[in-house]
């Protein structure tokens, strides 16, 4: 059992734990000053899963191709590279950037959706950090 999933795992459920609790315990947020319209807002809230979409399965792409040949071939390391940025990284940027804008909705479901998806991203990013400092190191 390799511990450095585990403890990443177990990390981020604490770090989940106690941004939920300090999150309730908080007054409510007044409205931005420029706050996203409503139909921006949908978009944007819309957004994020597209991205994490992208990201999964290019994520499963690679794995499914590096079970088969356990290591890329030489001239196809950098394309390698150049693919897990386009659809892993960016998307994931972008989908975090759009769960900002939808969690500054007047709305206030459409808040709460967005503060869960920038919550969601970024434990998405940490594991997809991690995966690929264990999978594609």
């Amino acid at each position: 059992m390799n511990i450095l999933p585990v403890a990443t795992v177990v990390g981020l459920l604490l770090a989940a734990l106690l941004i939920a609790v300090f999150k309730v315990s908080r007054p409510p947020q007044p409205i931005p000053p420029n706050p996203t319209a409503p139909k921006h807002a949908v978009f944007a809230a819309c957004v994020p899963v597209v991205c994490a979409f992208i990201s999964f399965a290019t994520y499963k792409g690679f794995d499914l191709y590096l079970n088969v040949h356990l290591a890329p071939p030489k001239p196809l390391i950098v394309p390698m590279r150049v693919g897990w940025f386009v659809g892993v990284i960016a998307p994931w940027f972008v989908g975090l950037y759009f769960a900002y804008m939808a969690s500054r909705a007047v709305n206030k479901g459409l808040r709460a959706i967005g503060a869960l998806e920038v919550l969601t991203c970024l434990l998405c990013g940490s594991f997809l950090l991690s995966a690929s400092t264990v999978g594609f190191g």
